[in-house]
């Protein structure tokens, strides 16, 4: 390329799925090159498929448009959804893990005050 020889290599990152939830969400950490800085940074996605929002059907057999609204409701059952997506979070990292326990200080503290 320009007069000059490279060789091509492949970085392959990791991506990580957690697929045991109850309503056939998924949590993935997937990890990538950071944008602004050296290293890799984990991600923690949620990923919600169409048929496990409340209001899915609303958009079943069309296109979606901008102003389009799903309703994903946690209830009973897919609490633990939520309890998992913490932990997950808090394992991401040190930085992560550090904020999980931030929030999880100030929800006692909330708590402790009522």
């Amino acid at each position: 390329m320009n007069g000059i020889n490279f060789e091509e290599t492949s970085i392959n990152l990791p991506t990580l799925f957690m697929i045991e939830t109850l309503d056939d969400t998924q949590i993935e950490v997937s990890i990538q090159k950071q944008q602004y800085a050296s290293g890799v940074q984990p991600m923690v996605y949620f990923c919600v498929p169409l048929r496990a929002f409340k209001n899915s059907s609303d958009l079943l057999g069309r296109s979606s448009v901008s102003d389009d609204k799903l309703v994903y409701v946690i209830s009973k059952t897919n609490a633990l959804n939520l309890v998992h997506m913490i932990k997950v979070f808090g394992m991401a990292s040190k930085r992560h893990n550090y904020d999980v326990v931030e929030i999880l200080k100030i929800l006692l503290e909330i708590i402790n005050n009522r």
